[in-house]
């Protein structure tokens, strides 16, 4: 297999929980609705980028050129809010986007597709394509349970979604890249629709909003 550096995801006690930081395997990033799944995943993916990995992103839920905004708005460590102008910049902020933007353009090497209706066999062989043309680092599917069946129809039973992650832990192999992978916890805590598909990632990463309230 492809061996080189673990990334560090500037996080101490993420990256001992990676063994050092983002390496070439299987992650799935699990959280509740809205507690920062897809940030988290676009993180990992930023610091990959930066260490001039190449990359592909896929967002179910998000246009690719939210995925962009966030990113920009990440690199350039301002709100989004202020990217996606729906507020005004404040001080050097228009500037620093700018600037961003160029160092984005320049420097990244990820391509992105946002679809609710690409397959996995889909994403898979545009992978391999990319992969043909210059080696790919790492994979963003962003989430599992959004993937949808032929047809057209979201994945939704646990036998699906069980047999979506190994599909995915075969591609990385195949393709010996970082795959980052969000999937959705229910209420207790627990990933919704499959609890077998922790038996294909090689780590997983649980995230969890505190709050005050009991």
């Amino acid at each position: 297999g492809t061996i080189d550096p673990p990334v560090s995801t500037g996080i101490r006690k993420l990256d001992a929980m990676l063994n050092g930081g983002i390496r070439r395997e299987y992650i799935i990033i699990g959280g509740r609705q809205g507690h920062g799944k897809t940030l988290l995943a676009m993180q990992l993916a930023g610091h990959l980028a930066n260490a001039g990995r190449r990359g592909y992103v896929i967002g179910y839920e998000m246009a690719d050129l939210q995925i962009l905004m966030r990113d920009i708005a990440r690199e350039a460590r301002i709100p989004v809010s202020h990217v996606m102008g729906r507020e005004e910049f404040c001080g050097n902020e228009a500037q620093r986007t700018s600037k961003s933007i160029m160092r984005m353009m320049a420097e990244w090497d990820i391509h992105y597709t946002d679809s609710p209706y690409i397959t996995l066999d889909s994403v898979a062989a545009h992978a391999r394509t990319l992969h043909r043309v210059k080696p790919l680092d790492f994979i963003v599917i962003d989430y599992i349970q959004l993937i949808p069946r032929k047809g057209g129809k979201t994945a939704r039973d646990d036998q699906m979604i069980t047999e979506l992650s190994k599909q995915i832990s075969c591609l990385q192999k195949e393709l010996k890249c970082t795959v980052i992978a969000p999937v959705q916890l229910n209420d207790d805590g627990l990933i919704r629709d499959a609890r077998a598909i922790l038996d294909a990632p090689q780590c997983f990463i649980r995230i969890e909003m505190t709050t005050d309230e009991n």
